[in-house]
């Protein structure tokens, strides 16, 4: 697989991300979107070569402290996140965090990267739509209740979602697959800024999962990805099923204070 590298990554999540003002330390770079302070969404990067000290641990612990986290969705404890690049050294990283009481999880999150074409093979009784997300009238309902559902979250997180897509640079929109008889099958969003594209949110519904249509959302939103010129599309995951769907991809390490 193709090597991507940290800047790229850097470029993913600044699409719905805007660097947090507040965040000082420049061992980190730091694209905050707002309410949803989470590894996948936010994360704080470690920068690749440099060493994680004590005074940095305190730092990320203090930012939260000063800025506590709102969204009931979202894990209350700080974080911060690296990559395994050349010069970092993983082990070092985890001796810091266990010296000054931080937990470091073996199981990276993956960052799929989507470059190539993707067919979409819809099958004849099932449908796409595309709604382009309206700053005024928020996500399609249909789409917020698969959210809600499969991803178990309460009405204060679905507008905490519909407020991340208002971000004044990126443009979203939403594909919905359903049946002939309008019965919602899943969705997912894609947001685009930079040439860069972002899937967030993707999910079906139970009954129709493992039957490809996780591949036939990606399918589509790169298709709305390439109409922008744009062949970077992205999107984080862990679901065993789904981690292996992509052209290249990066491993994110997640730290977090006990």
């Amino acid at each position: 697989m193709k090597d991507f590298n940290f800047n790229e990554l850097i470029k993913i999540f600044s699409v719905l991300g805007e660097k947090s003002r507040y965040f000082k330390n420049n061992n980190f770079i730091f694209n905050l979107v707002p309410n949803w302070e989470t590894p996948s969404f936010s994360p704080i990067l470690l920068i690749p070569g440099e060493t994680l000290e004590k005074k940095d641990l305190e730092y990320v612990e203090n930012y939260f402290k000063n800025h506590p986290i709102i969204n009931s969705a979202v894990e209350k404890t700080p974080y911060f996140n690296f990559i395994k690049g050349e010069k970092d050294d993983i082990e070092s990283i985890k001796l810091v965090c266990k010296k000054f009481n931080w937990s470091f999880d073996p199981a990276p999150l993956r960052i799929n990267i989507l470059e190539k074409p993707i067919a979409i093979n819809m099958p004849s009784d099932f449908s796409f739509t595309v709604y382009k997300f309206s700053k005024i009238n928020g996500l399609v309902q249909e789409y917020k209740d698969i959210v809600k559902t499969n991803f178990d979250l309460n009405e204060q997180s679905i507008k905490f979602i519909e407020d991340s897509y208002k971000n004044k640079k990126a443009k979203s929109y939403t594909v919905l697959i359903n049946t002939q008889d309008r019965q919602c099958v899943g969705g997912g969003t894609v947001s685009i800024y930079d040439q860069r594209a972002f899937f967030t949110w993707g999910s079906i519904n139970k009954l129709y999962r493992g039957k490809g249509f996780h591949q036939l959302l990606l399918a589509v939103c790169k298709m709305i990805a390439t109409s922008y010129g744009i062949d970077t599309c992205a999107y984080a995951t862990r679901n065993k099923f789904i981690k292996n769907k992509c052209d290249s991809y990066i491993e994110m390490y997640i730290c977090r204070k006990k």
